[in-house]
């Protein structure tokens, strides 16, 4: 990021947590701040951000970070043999990876609960559209889209638990 961007993305920051770097006021800092795409200005009012995409975005700015959450790029788990392997096949072994020792209950509920996150961990791509206690919808690389229900997720992950490397 430019050097001329970071005074804008901190001001911006400053207003969403609530943070008052200068002495003049809220008020004044709700003016306005530049928009990077069309080079016009923009009432702070009409931008919303999530907080998580905020912090994502000012750890990236700063070389410190204090992530408490565990992050998967540390230990990369592999690839799935074969030519054409599906990315929810993927992102079942990948969870799988990081718990080996989670039943076929916990996995489906730690899958939902991260398809839910604000940052998840092993959808990244946001394949998973809607997924309840018996069916995952997704949508593969190509558009189409797809689903899986309980009993073809159990299936799998006893098909994926010997491919897991030991």
């Amino acid at each position: 990021m430019p050097e001329e961007q970071r005074p804008a993305i901190n001001q911006l920051s400053d207003i969403l947590f609530g943070n008052e770097s200068s002495k003049e006021g809220k008020q004044s800092q709700i003016e306005m701040i530049l928009n990077f795409h069309t080079n016009s200005l923009v009432k702070i009012e009409d931008i919303r951000f999530s907080s998580s995409e905020i912090s994502r975005l000012l750890s990236t700015l700063s070389p410190e970070t204090n992530d408490t959450e565990p992050k998967p790029e540390t230990n990369t788990p592999p690839c799935l043999p074969g030519k054409r392997v599906s990315q929810l096949h993927q992102l079942i072994f990948d969870a799988m990876f990081y718990n080996p020792s989670a039943s076929t209950l916990d996995l489906w509920d730690l899958i939902q609960q991260d398809s839910e996150s604000d940052t998840p961990l092993y959808d990244q791509d946001g394949i998973i559209k809607i997924m309840d206690t018996a069916c995952i919808e997704w949508r593969s690389r190509n558009g189409v889209n797809q689903s899986m229900l309980w009993g073809s997720f159990v299936t799998r992950v006893s098909t994926l638990k010997n491919k897991l490397p030991t």
